[in-house]
């Protein structure tokens, strides 16, 4: 009951700021530009455990992606390779010049986009972002690179979480960010600014981001997690230029709310299972493992992911398709990718262009979608317990989906 009148009162102020008055100064008010008066961007989560808060050596992340329900995603793989120095790389709004060398990459991407939700390479540095809502945030001449870009340019380029930060924010103050990372959105309703958590088996960079400005806080041992909305106080780096909330964005209250959830739970929840636990929570208004909120919000959790990076230099990458808490987490070793969960209906194509994404039987990230339910997570006791013995890991991560697939009668 508690918990019931706690939604219907975040209900009441989310629908009390989107009715506001246009009496308000432009940069106040609930409009178009602002995501929460078309359906928008209302949630994502990213959390770390280093290495030193797990007992064993080992770095734990996870994020998970809340997007429009339609918006599938694919796990994919990259490989690393070398480039001619002519080479360019074209992504949805802008082409730019391409790297001499990039890293191999696995990451979780929306259908339409270049990108990444989340993402690890081959040297172990992982990151994810979140949609964030300030003061400064504003329409730019031309359009740049989306968030999603920006994360998996840093994987690709960088080989420590710190290369990676720096990466991002060099093409971030060259490039901006401007332009619909929201499929079926124009540039005014789709837009939005960015934060990142980036990390490494050694630290974190917690990175937030307003147009071309940038901030920058590292975190050394423990924990760390962010949400939707800018929480540095202080930063060891930084482009120099403001950034400020916008708290008349519900977005921002939401995601304040959501990061100190995630903070606690971080206190004693710090192995895989417990990565799991924090993904399928639902204690905060709204929970973690977001669900669409009828008239305020059409998003809702569509993939998480969990990297687990032992002192070892292995790499090891759990990923469920949808609702984690209708969902399963499967592994997959730093490598290939089966079909089934890297090639339905991709393609790299502009947000506000691109049309939904509908139910496909050969994709497996629509067919948990539909067909999802709690009882899936028993299976990962299953998967946990069989993954170290198996010798081929990338046909026991097929044997895995096939078992998924098997109990949704999709086989």
């Amino acid at each position: 009951m508690k918990r019931l009148s706690v939604s219907l009162v975040f209900v009441a102020l989310l629908l009390a700021l989107s009715l506001m008055p246009a009496a308000l100064p432009k940069d106040k008010q609930i409009t178009l530009e602002n995501p929460i008066a078309t359906g928008g961007a209302i949630s994502c989560d990213t959390w770390v455990v280093l290495k030193d808060a797990t007992g064993d050596g080992t770095t734990l992340f996870g994020k998970n992606s809340d997007r429009l329900p339609f918006d599938s995603q694919v796990l994919v793989y990259n490989e690393g390779r070398e480039w001619e120095s002519d080479s360019t790389l074209k992504l949805e709004y802008t082409e730019i010049p391409q790297a001499d060398r990039t890293y191999a990459t696995m990451g979780s991407s929306p259908y339409w986009c270049w990108g990444y939700e989340m993402g690890v390479n081959e040297m172990g540095v992982v990151a994810g972002n979140e949609a964030i809502y300030t003061k400064q945030h504003e329409i730019e001449p031309a359009r740049g690179l989306v968030g999603m870009d920006l994360l998996r340019l840093g994987l690709e380029r960088g080989a420590t979480a710190r290369e990676a930060l720096g990466v991002m924010t060099d093409l971030l103050e060259e490039y901006g960010q401007w332009g619909s990372a929201t499929p079926t959105k124009s540039d005014e309703e789709g837009s939005y600014d960015n934060s990142y958590l980036i990390a490494d088996r050694n630290e974190a960079w917690i990175l937030e981001t307003s147009g071309r400005s940038w901030r920058a806080k590292r975190v050394g041992n423990g924990t760390a997690s962010i949400s939707n909305v800018p929480t540095l106080g202080e930063w060891d780096l930084s482009s120099g230029n403001e950034i400020e909330t916008n708290w008349l964005n519900m977005i921002s209250i939401s995601g304040k709310t959501r990061e100190r959830r995630s903070s606690a739970l971080l206190g004693s929840k710090r192995d895989l299972e417990g990565m799991m636990e924090i993904a399928r929570d639902h204690r905060a208004i709204p929970g973690i493992c977001m669900h669409t909120i009828p008239v305020v919000s059409e998003w809702e959790t569509v993939a998480s992911m969990i990297v687990v990076l032992p002192a070892d230099g292995s790499i090891e990458v759990w990923w469920a398709a949808g609702r984690p808490c209708s969902s399963v987490y499967v592994p997959f070793s730093f490598g290939e990718v089966p079909d089934m969960v890297s090639k339905a209906g991709k393609s790299v194509t502009a947000a506000s262009k691109v049309e939904q994404d509908s139910f496909s039987e050969s994709s497996y990230w629509w067919l948990l979608h539909e067909r999802g339910n709690e009882g899936l997570k028993e299976l990962e006791k299953e998967f946990i317990a069989g993954k170290d013995s198996a010798k081929d890991k990338k046909e026991y991560t097929e044997r895995c989906l096939n078992r998924v697939l098997e109990e949704i009668g999709a086989a």
